[in-house]
Formats: C-alpha cells, sequence, structure tokens
C-alpha cells in the first residue's frame, strides 16, 4: 500500500487508526473540517452553534472506514446541518444516503434507492452494511 501524506489537521488518532488508500479522501475531509471549524456561533443567522472538532472527527472516522469497503463512498459531501450536526452526503444515479452525526454522539441515517430499499435509523450504522447496501442497491 502507498504512503498517504496525512494533513496535520487530522488528529493523530485519526493517522494512526486509519489507514487511507487515497490522498482525495484525506483531502475531502481536511478541506471539510477546515470549513466547519471556521463557522462560528450563530454563522447561520439563526442560533446555531459552531461545530465541535469531536463531531467532525466523529464523521471522519465513519466516512474513513466506509471508503476502506466501497468504492461508492466517494465523491461525498461534508455538510454543515442544524445544531451542530454534520451531515455526510451521497446522490448518485443509484441511490442517495444521508448520514448525520449529532454534538451528543448520537448518529442517524436515511437511504433510498430509488426502487424498493429504504434504510434508516437512530444508531451510527456499520460501514460494512452501508457499503453493501451502496454496492448492491435494488437488490
Amino acid at each position: 500500500m502507498a504512503s498517504v501524506t496525512v494533513p496535520p489537521t487530522i488528529s493523530a488518532q485519526m493517522r494512526e487508526k486509519y489507514q487511507l488508500t487515497s490522498d482525495s479522501h484525506v483531502q475531502v475531509v481536511a478541506e471539510a473540517k477546515e470549513r466547519l471549524l471556521a463557522l462560528e456561533d450563530d454563522w447561520d443567522g439563526e442560533g446555531a452553534p459552531a461545530y465541535r472538532e469531536q463531531t467532525i472527527e466523529a464523521a471522519a472516522a465513519f466516512f474513513y472506514q466506509l471508503v476502506e469497503r466501497s468504492e461508492l463512498a466517494t465523491p461525498v459531501r461534508i455538510l454543515p446541518a442544524s445544531e451542530g450536526s454534520i451531515d455526510l452526503h451521497w446522490k448518485t444515479a443509484r441511490f442517495e444516503l444521508l448520514v448525520n452525526f449529532h454534538p451528543d454522539g448520537s448518529v442517524s441515517y436515511y437511504g433510498d434507492d430509488y426502487c424498493e430499499n429504504v434504510i434508516q435509523g437512530k444508531t451510527c450504522p456499520k460501514p460494512e452494511v452501508i457499503a453493501c447496501w451502496m454496492e448492491h442497491p435494488g437488490e
């Protein structure tokens, strides 16, 4: 496996825990982290709290686990959401999936494969289950 240079914005724990396969995965997370941490309290004019590094790290950890299991895990959009939560959002011709990471550590998700298979829950989904669902929509 090729060596990956991880930007200093990614924690040392993340560097040790995940063996990343692509600089682009690291870059996506690093750019989102920088963008989200730059948002201060009331960034939306409606009292939204600033984003916590811990919430971003949780979303990044899930994303890194998912990209190790499925090529369909990219491209992803890492977006600010309500009340300090962070969305990982995928929308393709085959499916749409949203995984929302809350500052209190809880996670919710919703996915639709545009056929008959909808997945949803209020617990952190296992990356291997999500990867399988991404790889086999409509089955």
